[in-house]
């Protein structure tokens, strides 16, 4: 009888081992539906750092690199584990080149993603956010599409990434195809008419401002100014900046910062180290006193500040 009791123990431990082992097979690539999507952070952080060039919503033809979830169905290989996504994502963005990627016709398509320097935590987020959400639900990406039911920050931040990505979408295609130089002569010719363009599409008042201008038009008034100074804070304090709205009965008044990363250093950085020598020269041509130089990753360059009737 005591044999017996033991053989059906270790039945029932084995039985049980099984269907853990089971389990874990299953969801491996299955998102948890304990976890709130619509406001994990990686969800915002993909948006506002990752759709300039990922976005899901243009076509085939105006594509300068693979949408999201096309990067997400590549990494997402069978039996994965969300740690090992995460893992493979991180080591891509730490390290873009060939042998990291698990994208070689992307990469022959549209070239090798540039170093951009986003900050570890950022990126797992952001990854995080990706193996756990259905990226195929949403490929609109930052169009603005119907503002019913959003919150004053989500439109103020549609709005701003929205010119974001058509700026971004402009300027690395400039970059890839004339060189970087050359790319600051086509920001200086037309990052204007492409904002304004954008404005009087949405009907609104859409400002790039800056306490330290390239171009002086750029230069914050007092009042952004002030917003500058809280977004620097808040980034020293190690806090992810949020938006700030200010109301009036007639007018939304919408801040949001830009924040440099690797990429923005080329024409934005230190000169003779991360700004080259033949950039350095057309910055110096075509801006003689700009104060758009000498910064660093992750830090506060500028704002969004965007205005629209209520």
């Amino acid at each position: 009888m005591k044999k017996l009791s033991i053989l059906i123990a270790s039945l029932m431990v084995l039985f049980v081992a099984c269907q853990n082992s089971s389990s874990k097979k299953d969801t491996a690539n299955q998102p948890t539906q304990e976890i709130d999507l619509e406001s994990h952070p990686g969800k915002e952080l993909m948006a506002t750092n990752c759709y300039s060039c990922h976005a899901p919503s243009e076509g085939p033809e105006n594509r300068i690199a693979p949408p999201m979830h096309a990067v997400k169905m590549h990494y997402n290989t069978e039996g994965i584990s969300k740690e090992e996504f995460v893992a493979n994502i991180l080591a891509f963005h730490k390290n873009p080149v060939a042998e990291n990627s698990k994208m070689p016709n992307a990469i022959e398509k549209f070239g090798i993603m540039p170093k951009f320097g986003f900050p570890d935590k950022n990126i797992e987020q952001i990854a995080e956010y990706m193996f756990l959400a259905d990226l195929n639900k949403n490929l609109q990406g930052n169009s603005m599409g119907n503002m019913e039911g959003k919150s004053t920050a989500e439109i103020g931040l549609n709005y701003a990434m929205s010119t974001k990505q058509q700026l971004g979408k402009n300027l690395m295609n400039a970059i890839k195809t004339e060189g970087t130089p050359d790319a600051i002569a086509f920001c200086n010719v037309h990052a204007y008419p492409i904002t304004d363009s954008l404005a009087k599409i949405y009907n609104l008042s859409i400002k790039r401002v800056t306490d330290k201008p390239r171009n002086p038009d750029n230069m914050a008034n007092e009042a952004e100014l002030a917003h500058i100074e809280t977004f620097k804070n808040a980034l020293a304090d190690g806090k992810e900046p949020e938006s700030i709205i200010n109301e009036t009965d007639q007018m939304v008044n919408f801040y949001y910062p830009i924040v440099t990363n690797g990429m923005c250093l080329q024409c934005h950085g230190e000169p003779n180290k991360e700004i080259d020598e033949a950039t350095l020269a057309q910055l110096n041509n075509l801006y003689p006193d700009d104060k758009a130089k000498g910064y660093a990753m992750n830090q506060v360059r500028g704002i969004w500040s965007i205005s629209w009737e209520k």
